[in-house]
């Protein structure tokens, strides 16, 4: 069905498509009733299918700075074909992938921000029994305060404590190893793709993903999942300090039992990982660090007979004094001394030390 700007269904007037997928378009509009601007959701269906307003069900009963509010749904039919509509905030920013750099990857603050907010709307989801499923960067929404909003409801479904849920409809790229195993999902399988998504937004929005279509077979995807080599544990940039490394790696451990097991204790896990600074590439494609109120940056010089140089620059953000970094602007080094350098520059950087 061909939707266009201006067309007006049920009360609502159609400016602009937002996005599309298999399960339809997404599109903003004009609540002709309410005079307000929202985003609809059009799911499209040979036949009227009450379960497709689950997910406005579901989002409609909840209320929480960091999950979508869901505002209005129902079923129409044009040209013989069955529309679903559902109504929801409209936030101008887009998902998270439109803060991502030139090299998509997030520096580590802002990751660990919009994460640490996510998994606030997951805490209240779980304390309402009811898990969410789809976790992925296009499934984080940022409002107008520079907030992350969770969003789509369209696989999540209720559980059981005790037992967890039984689910057939998961993203292949995130679910962890027991939900492709078993179609079983609890707290923890939303852990695990809360992990995948920020190992996504810090190395690069294309891991995982990459390795998915890589191995060109999804048993063997799935296989490599359940050893524990998806997400690739050595696949992490020089900008992500070891600690992060490390509570990435616990979030999606293979086996469920050795993930943080609720979303409050991921998220004090988040609050006690205190970086002063961290590192993004900048508009000439080289990297650049933040740290109080300073910008860092390193150039790299080669040398005659395979020596290189590293200058390390200190630039203050108020005044735009530039200086060089004496003990970190070194000569004559090897390769393997320029990679020792330049890690420590870095991780001084992280830390806030330099």
């Amino acid at each position: 069905m061909i939707f266009s700007a201006g067309q007006t269904l049920y009360k609502y007037q159609l400016i602009s498509q937002l996005g599309q997928g298999n399960f339809g378009q997404v599109w903003l509009a004009k609540d002709i009733t309410l005079d307000k601007i929202v985003a609809i959701k059009m799911l499209l269906s040979a036949s009227l299918d009450p379960a497709l307003l689950d997910e406005a069900k579901n989002g409609c009963r909840y209320n929480h700075p960091n999950l979508v509010k869901i505002h209005y749904a129902d079923i129409l039919t044009l040209e013989n074909q069955v529309v679903t509509i559902i109504a929801q905030d409209y936030h101008s920013e887009g998902s998270v992938i439109g803060r991502l750099n030139s090299e998509n990857f997030l520096p580590i603050r802002d990751a660990l921000k919009y994460s640490r907010e996510i998994l606030c709307g997951l805490e209240h989801l779980h304390e309402k029994e009811f898990l969410h499923n789809d976790i992925k960067p296009s499934n984080i929404l940022i409002s107008e305060a520079n907030t992350a909003i969770l969003a789509d409801y369209g696989i999540s479904l209720a559980y059981n404590p005790k037992d967890g849920a039984k689910t057939s409809s998961f993203y292949r790229i995130h679910c962890a190893p027991e939900t492709h195993r078993e179609n079983h999902i609890h707290p923890q399988s939303d852990i695990y793709q809360v992990g995948c998504t920020l190992y996504r937004l810090v190395n690069g929005i294309g891991s995982i993903k990459d390795d998915f279509y890589r191995l060109k077979d999804i048993n063997l995807f799935n296989q490599h999942k359940e050893k524990g080599k998806i997400p690739n544990k050595n696949g992490y940039t020089q900008f992500i300090p070891t600690q992060l490394k490390k509570f990435i790696n616990k979030a999606v451990d293979f086996n469920p039992t050795q993930r943080f097991q609720s979303a409050l204790e991921m998220r004090r896990a988040i609050e006690r990982l205190n970086f002063l600074g961290d590192w993004t590439i900048g508009n000439d494609g080289l990297p650049v660090g933040r740290s109080g109120d300073y910008r860092f940056t390193y150039e790299i010089e080669i040398r005659p007979k395979m020596k290189f140089s590293l200058i390390t620059w200190k630039e203050h953000l108020y005044t735009n004094r530039r200086t060089k970094v004496g003990a970190y602007t070194q000569c004559n080094l090897n390769k393997t001394q320029l990679g020792v350098l330049q890690k420590e520059v870095i991780n001084k950087v992280i830390n806030g030390s330099l």
